[in-house]
């Protein structure tokens, strides 16, 4: 009968997860399975499963041209005349009994079915969960078998079998959803915490070693990182695929990973951005100055700091005293925006690393807009963080497209242009009357006087110009005046003596 059943049914275009087996009755060792339909002959072989936690390729067992396939673990028992295939000992890292997600990808890694599924819905003591027009039904276990049977729509108890006087359908059974299931809109929740730029040895070296970048899942929701990209500055371009995850195919929520880039070589080791992205859209991307080899860029409470690699784990600031005298002093503008608005303000933060615990200056300017601000530093602490608000002013003298932020300090600097915009300030009334008045009345002129043997250069004053003199100059002067004077009367007075 139950051939009869699977001759009847006709073959699905697409691709669908039909049953889902993730509790059997004891032990699951050996008794999880998956049953997908799809099209008529079509090899799963090189196909990857993946759960939450782990993803493996698919290898046949038993290949027959049919519609249906069971996915197993290694020990599985069958006489169902289907294609059989596994990924090992367990699928995926054993299916989860509380919930889980269950996704399956071609050989081109691409999502061709996938399905979440919790024990809310169902299926737990040797049950299994079934698709019903696309929603997950709790059901009898029949492995290779469709259609399955929906026990809350029979009234079957939960122990019951199927009932000897059930008949086959002669149509299409209408609870299995002939489509692929859409595979379900993921919301990345993803963060740069940490980046090797500038590995110990070759940059090229094979993971674990070499490049490589920590992400962070600050979400709810498990995230799969296969198929992401990892971009420079020049978007140099590294895609993301097993190679490349290790044991981080998948990060947890509120977990670490760590992308490698296995080989591949795309980030400077002077200073560089990272971006992190899912096909052309920007999940993350931050920016680094020089680092030394065998050191890392961390997040530590937001801030980026010079770290010891620790991939997979909180970053720490140089948790020796002994490492931190082995680094060398640095300067490094972390965070100013690429372009600024006249009468705006932005605040420039800049990491610092010093060997001596004797006063340091740092000094911060914008070339043309601002002189140069001044910040001395004391006190034992090594690691220095200063985020400086700037306030440009509303106009400039001169009008400018671009000015340069220039850090210096600990015998160091570091530059970064930044545009501006805004209008040339617009002179006073005073200044335009003060310019005007001495374009139109020179104090001095300068004529050339010619000669037979050689020119000589005249400096006289015009007749009709107008000599203005400051306060102290009038000042001086009169007290020259008034000494004058009194000469001239001592003179008279000891004349007048003399002959009186």
């Amino acid at each position: 009968m139950r051939i009869i059943l699977l001759i009847l049914i006709p073959f699905v275009l697409g691709f669908a997860i039909t049953e889902i087996h993730y509790d059997p009755a004891g032990s699951d060792t050996g008794l999880e399975y998956i049953e997908v339909q799809h099209d008529p002959g079509d090899n799963l072989e090189n196909f990857t499963f993946e759960d939450a936690a782990s993803s493996d390729a698919l290898h046949a067992i038993t290949f027959v041209n049919s519609s249906i396939s069971l996915l197993v673990e290694q020990g599985f028992n069958t006489t169902v005349n289907v294609s059989v295939y596994t990924a090992g000992a367990t699928l995926g890292n054993g299916l989860n009994n509380d919930q889980d997600v269950v996704r399956i990808k071609n050989q081109a890694g691409e999502i061709v079915a996938e399905v979440n599924y919790s024990s809310s819905l169902g299926g737990s003591n040797g049950k299994s969960l079934c698709n019903e027009n696309g929603m997950l039904k709790e059901c009898n276990a029949t492995p290779g078998w469709i259609p399955s049977i929906i026990i809350n729509e029979t009234n079957y108890s939960s122990n019951s079998s199927i009932p000897q006087n059930t008949t086959a359908p002669t149509q299409p059974n209408n609870s299995i959803n002939q489509t692929p299931i859409p595979a379900p809109q993921l919301f990345y929740t993803l963060k740069i915490t940490e980046v090797m730029a500038n590995p110990s040895g070759n940059d090229r070296t094979s993971a674990p070693d070499g490049e490589w970048i920590e992400l962070y899942n600050f979400g709810t929701a498990p995230l799969p990182l296969e198929g992401l990209i990892l971009a420079d500055e020049k978007n140099n371009q590294v895609k993301l695929g097993q190679s490349n995850l290790l044991s981080s195919q998948i990060i947890q929520p509120f977990a670490y990973g760590v992308a490698y880039l296995n080989g591949w070589s795309i980030f400077n080791n002077n200073g560089d951005s990272v971006r992190l992205l899912q096909n052309t859209t920007i999940l993350d991307q931050m920016s680094y100055g020089p680092i030394e080899e065998g050191f890392t860029w961390g997040m530590v409470q937001g801030v980026w700091k010079r770290t010891i690699p620790s991939p997979g784990m909180e970053n720490k600031i140089y948790p020796s005293a002994d490492a931190a005298e082995a680094i060398e002093p640095f300067l490094h503008i972390s965070e100013t925006p690429e372009s600024a608005a006249l009468g705006t303000s932005f605040v420039v933060a800049v990491d610092a690393y010093r060997t001596t615990t004797r006063a340091s200056t740092l000094s911060i300017a914008l070339d043309k807009v601002i002189s140069p601000i001044t910040f001395t530093v004391r006190g034992d602490a090594k690691n220095i963080s200063l985020r400086v608000p700037i306030l440009l002013p509303a106009c400039l003298r001169k009008n400018i497209s671009e000015t340069t932020l220039r850090v210096g300090g600990l015998g160091l600097k570091e530059e970064k242009s930044i545009s501006i915009t805004g209008p040339a300030c617009t002179p006073t009334a005073r200044e335009t009357a003060t310019r005007v008045s001495l374009e139109e009345k020179p104090r001095y002129q300068i004529t050339t006087a010619a000669s037979a043997s050689q020119p000589e250069k005249h400096l006289k004053q015009p007749a009709d110009s107008v000599i203005y003199k400051s306060s102290a100059m009038q000042a001086k002067d009169l007290t020259i005046y008034l000494f004058t004077l009194f000469l001239i009367a001592m003179c008279i007075y000891l004349l007048a003596r003399k002959h009186g």
